[in-house]
């Protein structure tokens, strides 16, 4: 699969789209996300990818910015291939990049794996990129307590990722799942990330790099997932973010969401 890019505008008229240049021009290209900068008049997209994979497990994260006149750049990668090596197919935790567009930078961060010999370590890491391309190494923004012990159906984690010019910081939100004798015991996160790097807590003092996030709510559930979003208003109602996640609703059957 290639990822490639269009353009719509509305008008009286109705929607008129166009096609845009192809972001990735080989094949192996998945789940891409997209943020603009109105800073530098730039696009950026990253993207799972998989053209150089010698397994069906090996993915890495790749992008492109592309200017505000949909002229394209060079692609750069932003981590290298590694397995993400699961005990079924239906495990889909792979990088899941997610991008926020912060004032002179935009912010990526994606799911990672690392094999050890006591078992497997997932953290979500970041990586800043500027219109030359990344800047500065990656880094783990939090160290995922996901196990995956066992053949059969698993969850999936999802990431997503804001800016918020009033307060001038990144807020990543993460899900996560920790098995338990109850079936899988989730979490919806979020860490907040200054433009240098430094992960703030919820009180807004420095943290260590070693942190698993901080809890918004948790349940017994295996499809928990978050979506956050930065208030360009927050002088109004003196609120900075919103959080949504899907958890199961409150004294339902197993199939029945509700969106919190």
């Amino acid at each position: 699969s290639r990822i490639t890019s269009a353009t719509f505008t509305f008008s009286q008229a109705g929607l008129n789209v166009s096609t845009g240049p192809i972001v990735s021009t080989t094949g192996g290209a998945f789940r891409p996300d997209v943020e603009y900068n109105p800073q530098s008049d730039a696009f950026l997209v990253v993207w799972e990818d998989r053209r150089m994979a010698a397994t069906v497990d090996d993915f890495a994260v790749v992008g492109r910015m592309i200017s505000g006149h949909l002229v394209s750049g060079p692609e750069f990668v932003l981590s290298e291939m590694i397995p993400y090596v699961g005990t079924d197919s239906s495990a889909t935790w792979t990088p899941r990049p997610a991008l926020a567009a912060g004032d002179d930078s935009f912010l990526a961060v994606w799911f990672k794996q690392k094999q050890l010999d006591e078992g497997t370590e997932w953290t979500a890491n970041a990586r800043f990129i500027r219109t030359d391309g990344p800047s500065g190494q990656s880094f783990p923004v939090a160290h995922m307590p996901f196990a995956l012990q066992h053949t059969g159906s698993a969850p999936s984690g999802t990431l997503s990722a804001t800016f918020s010019r009033e307060l001038n910081e990144y807020l990543v939100g993460m899900s996560t799942h920790l098995e338990s004798l109850w079936g899988y015991f989730s979490f919806a996160l979020v860490q907040r990330i200054t433009p240098s790097g430094v992960l703030v807590g919820i009180d807004g003092s420095p943290l260590k790099r070693d942190v698993v996030g901080q809890s918004i709510d948790y349940d017994n559930d295996d499809q928990t997932s978050i979506a956050v979003a930065a208030n360009s208003e927050a002088a109004v109602n003196g609120i900075q973010y919103v959080t949504v996640y899907g958890k199961h609703a409150i004294g339902s059957h197993s199939q029945d969401f509700d969106i919190w």
